[in-house]
């Protein structure tokens, strides 16, 4: 049952570190290996967020 709270959590999220908390790992990382959570996936919404965030800014 944790698990499936757990990936129901992130996918609904994508935070990782909800999905963390409700696991009670020390980690993130231990989190995406229970997970099983594609770093690409996880990147991939990290870039969504940050354009979101901040637009098209370009340095």
């Amino acid at each position: 049952m944790g698990y499936t709270a757990a990936w129901r959590a992130y996918e609904q999220t994508k935070d990782i570190y909800a999905a963390q908390r409700l696991l009670r790992h020390s980690s993130p990382v231990e989190t995406v290996r229970y997970l099983r959570v594609q770093k690409e996936q996880m990147l991939s919404h990290q870039k969504e967020q940050m354009s979101v965030i901040y637009g098209n800014v370009s340095i």
